[in-house]
């Protein structure tokens, strides 16, 4: 099972940005984690694996072609996308003000995958 691609944006109201983006070479995996003006890239390619495996046990794929909308306030808070294509798994969804509901075990996914290494928080 391989990683093809990964994208995640978050934008909050405000200033508040961030992307992930995998990048592919020479089937060596570099995760690009952009905040605010701070860029850093990860070399992932031993966790890969594992991260596509996980992946299917989370059963992410339920997630594709869906957005998740949070109750309506007065005061806008975030709005997220997220695509990520595997040789078994390709979903795509997206949501304002709420994350799926096994979102924090994606999370624990993506720190295991490599975010674990940052000096700040991701998330």
């Amino acid at each position: 099972m391989g990683l093809i691609g990964l994208k995640f944006e978050y934008i909050g109201y405000g200033s508040e940005h961030r992307i992930l983006l995998l990048h592919v070479k020479n089937e060596e995996f570099c995760l690009e984690c952009m905040k605010g003006d701070e860029i850093y890239e990860i070399d992932v390619t031993k966790n890969v694996d594992g991260f596509c495996q996980s992946l299917q046990e989370i059963h992410i794929d339920k997630w594709n072609c869906r957005h998740f909308e949070g109750f309506v306030s007065l005061f806008p808070g975030f709005s997220w996308n997220l695509s990520v294509t595997t040789s078994e798994i390709h979903v795509a969804c997206d949501g304002r003000d709420i994350f799926p509901p096994n979102w924090s075990e994606f999370c624990d996914l993506l720190h295991r995958l490599g975010l674990s290494e940052l000096k700040d928080s991701f998330f």
